[in-house]
């Protein structure tokens, strides 16, 4: 590291442990642990450069204590270096960035795939939830955060980009083009696998689409439908106000979720009775388990007959594609709800 390197990272460290220092001293820093945490890092810093081996490159010694603080956090939490973060910034600024259709997170020490949007190059080049990638554009994603991932798989349209996949099963990965394209927003996929059983297959919860699955479900009720399968299977992305929207629909009470934070205040969500305009059975596939609700005066003549529900998917993706025929959690779900109408015959 040549002279003028290490008085720059002197220069930054000075200056971070004074800010601290002050801040410790007029107690503007209420919690003790995060001022020795400092002095810890700086410790483990000075040992690092006087005691190691070899002259260490303290720029990358840095970026990797910062790597490791943020995913510590939780697996979406990422550091990017300013040129990252420049280049993250323009791609996001540009309306012609293309993408792939993935939504990630880290599992294992890798990147992994939560979810794949139809007909997208993740669709297209055979990925599937669940997949990991062990490395992106030749790099190893082992020491890669999601936004670093993200930010090589956005790209000009039409370009494409080499993935390493571990799929189920498989210990060696494969090499994997994927393609970018420019997305649209997916659309909700309707299907009426049953005179009065309508499904509904959910992608995403983009902004307007409460609104969308409420006049879905209007429109079946007037086509004498009774009972819908909602497949939530894959549906990574999205507003939290789209779905809390969209759970007010079918929940006529209670709370549906909370927000809280260190600098917000509690923000509780609940049910809104007037909102709801479904009151007859529904069931939710989501990545884990069917969740199945009926009507009250139903629900006694239902539990009579109703089979266990069917073991829980431990991964996402790991089954069929959804809806097709293999898909047993769909098929179960449908058996489910066939149980009261056939009673009632």
């Amino acid at each position: 590291m040549n002279r003028s390197a290490r008085i720059g990272i002197l220069c930054v460290s000075v200056a971070i442990f004074c800010y601290a220092g002050i801040g410790h001293v007029l107690g503007h820093t209420t919690d003790d642990k995060a001022y020795k945490s400092l002095t810890v890092y700086g410790e483990v810093l000075q040992k690092i450069q006087q005691d190691y081996v070899d002259d260490p490159n303290m720029r990358t010694v840095t970026a990797g204590s910062l790597h490791g603080m943020l995913e510590s956090l939780d697996a979406q939490s990422s550091y990017l270096t300013p040129r990252e973060y420049e280049e993250y910034k323009k791609k996001l600024a540009n309306t012609g960035t293309a993408e792939t259709g993935l939504t990630l997170s880290k599992r294992y020490g890798y990147i992994i795939v939560l979810s794949v949007l139809p007909d997208s190059p993740g669709v297209k080049a055979g990925i599937r939830s669940g997949d990991i990638f062990e490395s992106v554009s030749g790099f190893t994603t082992r020491d890669m955060s999601v936004g670093q991932a993200i930010n090589l798989l956005n790209g000009q349209p039409g370009t494409a980009i080499k993935v390493g996949v571990i799929r189920r099963g498989k210990a060696t990965p494969e090499e994997v083009d994927l393609v970018r394209e420019k997305l649209a927003t997916p659309k909700i996929i309707g299907q009426r696998v049953d005179p009065d059983i309508l499904v509904l297959r959910i992608p995403s919860l983009d902004a307007g689409r409460a609104d969308e699955i409420r006049n879905r479900l209007l429109d079946a009720e007037k086509q004498g439908i009774r009972k819908v399968i909602l497949d939530m299977r894959e549906c990574g992305r999205g507003l939290v106000s789209e779905a809390i929207s969209t759970a007010r629909l079918f929940i006529p009470a209670g709370t549906l979720t909370t927000l809280r934070g260190q600098t917000v205040s509690t923000q509780v969500f609940s049910a809104e009775p007037k909102q709801v305009i479904w009151k007859n059975p529904v069931s939710v596939l989501i990545d884990a388990e069917v969740v199945r609700a009926v009507p009250e005066d139903e629900s006694d003549a239902a539990d009579e007959e109703a089979a266990p529900t069917p073991p829980t998917q431990k991964e996402p993706g790991l089954g069929p594609r959804p809806l097709s025929p293999e898909d047993a959690i769909f098929h179960r779900a449908l058996d489910l709800l066939k149980v009261p109408a056939k009673k009632a015959a």
